[in-house]
């Protein structure tokens, strides 16, 4: 079975890719999933 992809995962997969280690930002109601989508990378999430 094919494995499907998101928006979020591919781009998070890119920036990786390209050396980005941290990523910051502000949480919210509205980025929940994409904050999901960080914590399983390993991009380092920092709140500010």
């Amino acid at each position: 079975m094919p494995t499907s992809h998101t928006i979020g995962s591919l781009v998070l997969d890119r920036l990786h890719r390209l050396g980005l280690k941290h990523i910051f930002g502000i949480p919210g109601d509205y980025v929940l999933s994409l904050f999901q989508l960080i914590e399983e990378s390993p991009i380092k999430h920092v709140g500010t």
